[in-house]
């Protein structure tokens, strides 16, 4: 699984009163069935474009996770008895004819820091993932253009958070069964995850989540589908004036660095 990394941005705002997930222990495994794993929030992201900025046009779609809550006793145990750190997060595109993974990365199971003591402990709640077309997605240079590169000119008109049908109802953790994740995955920095859909954004977007040893790469649990999913169904053409011959300036690396991508990812 190779990402694309540009960057993950995380939420640890803790309410007063929490709903935690039932948790079932053995050995060397732990069964969790989560109290939520959903899309607390998700809307489009507006680019101002053009010579003067007054016409506008789509980045694609911002989109809030909540991850699994866990009382402090099951955080240690996932941390020290079943040796996990993180999470991997998993996006995937389902459209009439297609079904593809887009990317995937890692996040911190505990705010970085918090890991030392028990009465320290915080829980990283939830994340921001940016599906956005290339033109906005492939480094930060880019999204400045006044005029987007190859010629975007979209507008996301109509999306929807829907319900989907997942067979798995727990997250299973072991500390012995494992899977080696090959490729490099990123983790997470202090910028929104931008996810490069390319040239068009319709289709299903879904996400799963597994349990994660970022230092030895390897993935200790299964994969779990969130029970929502992000509907892309129309987009519309903006002609966007004084943007006619524009063309790609040339790379300033002191800027940043473009990123790999592929149309169509």
């Amino acid at each position: 699984m190779k990402s694309s990394l540009c960057i993950f941005l995380f939420s640890v705002l803790l309410g007063g009163c929490q709903d935690y997930s039932q948790v079932i222990k053995g050995e060397r495994n732990m069964t969790i069935i989560p109290n939520r794993v959903s899309i607390s929030s998700a809307e489009i992201a507006d680019w101002r474009v053009g010579p003067l900025r007054r016409q506008e046009v789509s980045k694609g779609i911002k989109i809030k996770l909540d991850f699994p809550q866990l009382e402090t006793e099951h955080l240690q145990d996932l941390v020290n008895t079943i040796k996990i750190d993180s999470w991997i997060i998993r996006v995937k595109r389902k459209t009439l004819v297609t079904s593809e993974t887009l990317d995937s990365f890692y996040v911190p199971l505990i705010v970085p820091g918090r890991g030392k003591s028990k009465f320290r402990i915080k829980q990283v709640q939830a994340g921001f993932v940016n599906i956005y077309y290339s033109a906005a997605a492939i480094s930060t240079r880019f999204e400045k253009f006044q005029c987007p590169a190859f010629d975007h000119s979209k507008e996301v008109t109509d999306f929807e958070v829907i319900d989907t049908v997942s067979r798995e109802k727990a997250i299973r953790a072991s500390r012995t069964n494992a899977s080696q994740v090959s490729g490099k995955l990123e983790a997470y920095s202090y910028r929104p995850f931008p996810i490069n859909a390319g040239k068009n954004l319709t289709g299903e977007y879904h996400f799963e989540i597994a349990l994660y040893n970022a230092k030895e790469k390897l993935r200790k649990s299964n994969w779990f589908e969130l029970h929502e999913a992000i509907k892309v169904s129309k987009e519309k053409h903006v002609d966007i004036k004084g943007c006619k011959n524009f063309k790609i300036p040339e790379n300033d690396s002191t800027i940043d660095n473009v990123q790999d991508f592929k149309f169509g990812r």
